[in-house]
């Protein structure tokens, strides 16, 4: 039995050893992934809070992104987000179906531990265009801004390949002229994805 433990053990040390080790100073990081969430916004039009007025937002998205180790620990880069958003708008009893297509782009930092887990932290600003929910509504154009904070693993397939599963929170802002005046829609919640990573050193 304790013949068993020290065997699994160092069969843990070994894998653990053999994940971290492609993550070293001077590493090129190439990724991409798709990203999943549900969320429900708020609105303000003219500085001011729109109530009685709920819309719930299921994006997807695909995310690739390049980074570079600094340390053995820390790796900085830029990514992109190309989102697809199916919406729903509640107002006074009546719904609204939509959709819209988003680009942000902006930098990230990942700080990785020996055990292959890993913390990622990025921001991002770009566009949006919501359909306008009829034959008769013209597309809405939005500038966008956005933060994502997110925990994950990295399980190396090979000596340079990982997958890279991840849950994050993030919150996105979008505002969008309307007549002169600034409408500023905001939500926030929990996000899930996975990507597949290559390590070039």
């Amino acid at each position: 039995m304790k013949k068993q433990i020290i065997f699994s053990l160092m069969a843990l040390g070994l894998m653990t050893s053999a994940s971290y080790a492609q993550v070293t100073k001077g590493a090129v990081l190439i990724g991409g992934g798709l990203n999943f969430s549900s969320t429900t916004s708020s609105y303000e039009f003219d500085g001011k809070e729109v109530e009685n007025v709920e819309t719930k937002y299921t994006d997807l998205g695909l995310t690739p992104k390049v980074g570079y180790l600094l340390t053995d620990n820390i790796a900085v880069g830029v990514m992109v987000d190309f989102s697809n958003s199916k919406i729903t708008s509640t107002f006074e009893n009546s719904e609204i179906e939509s959709t819209a297509n988003g680009i942000a782009a902006g930098p990230f930092v990942r700080y990785y531990t020996a055990l292959g887990i890993f913390g990622e932290a990025g921001v991002g600003l770009g566009s949006m265009t919501t359909n306008g929910g009829g034959e008769d509504e013209k597309d809405l154009k939005s500038s966008l801004f956005g933060w994502n904070v997110g925990l994950g693993y990295a399980a190396f397939l090979n000596d340079h390949i990982s997958v890279e599963p991840m849950i994050g929170y993030g919150s996105n802002s979008w505002t969008t002229d309307v007549d002169g005046k600034d409408s500023v829609e905001k939500n926030a919640g929990i996000n899930f994805g996975v990507s597949l990573g290559i390590y070039l050193q």
